[in-house]
């Protein structure tokens, strides 16, 4: 994806590019409303949005994904740095070419446009968020495709992040709700397999009263997208909930396998297999 996006641009030095996924349907207006802020002065680079309206002839996985990055990004009507985001996505020529653009090495469309996102930020590049700026993803998903794609965009990212030695500074997907629900994700899952493992030890009460706790700390957590599941129909929630659920424990293990390749890597920086790994996971 990265050397598409660069043999696209290869041959525009002026103005200002913008990138569209294959597989994104933008509104008539999108294009408009990215570049409007670069033409004025206010941004150097813009972000667009999923729309959460004319989704009805997704399926339920694809319906889903759209509606939790829609809420997501229409979190920051504003100036992000360390993250960039190419479904939707406007930046001036010459910048893009000043940081020579998306780095090619990476394989398929994960990390690149995080990692370009990082280097606009080290030149203090203004990056604007601008969400309403639309568009709706074509992309098939079931619950598999959908599972190992969080799983390895959040293995990328993190470990994108840990090597480069930068914080999740204004990240729309890592803000505080988020990384608490991830953590009461994890205990839930925990306190359950304790109450199962040493239900003799404790009372059917206590033990209930434990997974009780954990689980209303995590719905707690994630009243924001429960919110907006439950616009769509109760039916929908029922079934969003589940799926919300385990895509959190999927972040949490995604988190562990990056601090664990990384602590690996850290002390043997110089052999190219292990960096190579690293390069690799995820694919």
């Amino acid at each position: 994806a990265a050397y598409a996006r660069n043999c696209g641009a290869a041959d525009f030095e002026n103005g200002i590019l913008v990138f569209v996924d294959a597989d994104v349907e933008i509104e008539k207006d999108t294009i408009a409303k990215l570049i409007h802020r670069i033409q004025t002065g206010h941004a150097d680079a813009t972000l667009g949005n999923y729309s959460s309206c004319n989704i009805e002839d997704l399926n339920f996985f694809q319906k889903y994904k759209q509606l939790y990055i829609s809420k997501v990004y229409a979190r920051n009507d504003g100036f992000v740095k360390n993250d960039f985001w190419t479904a939707i996505c406007a930046i001036r020529a010459d910048v893009f070419h000043g940081i020579e653009g998306f780095d090619s090495s990476y394989k398929g469309a994960a990390g690149e446009d995080t990692e370009f996102g990082i280097r606009l930020s080290q030149q203090n590049w203004r990056i604007l968020s601008v969400p309403v700026a639309t568009g709706k993803h074509l992309h098939f998903f079931d619950a598999l495709k959908l599972i190992k794609n969080d799983f390895r965009k959040g293995v990328r990212t993190m470990s994108l992040y840990l090597n480069k030695g930068h914080s999740f500074s204004n990240h729309r997907h890592a803000k505080k709700n988020d990384i608490f629900a991830v953590f009461w994700a994890v205990n839930v899952a925990l306190t359950t397999f304790i109450a199962i493992s040493f239900s003799g030890a404790y009372s059917y009460q206590i033990n209930a009263l434990l997974v009780s706790a954990s689980l209303l700390s995590y719905l707690v957590a994630r009243y924001e997208l429960i919110s907006v599941f439950l616009k769509r129909n109760i039916a929908f929630l029922v079934r969003a909930i589940p799926l919300m659920y385990l895509l959190d424990l999927v972040r949490a293990f995604s988190v562990v396998i990056a601090i664990g390749v990384f602590l690996y890597l850290k002390p043997a920086s110089k052999n190219t297999e292990r960096r190579s790994l690293a390069a690799d996971l995820g694919q």
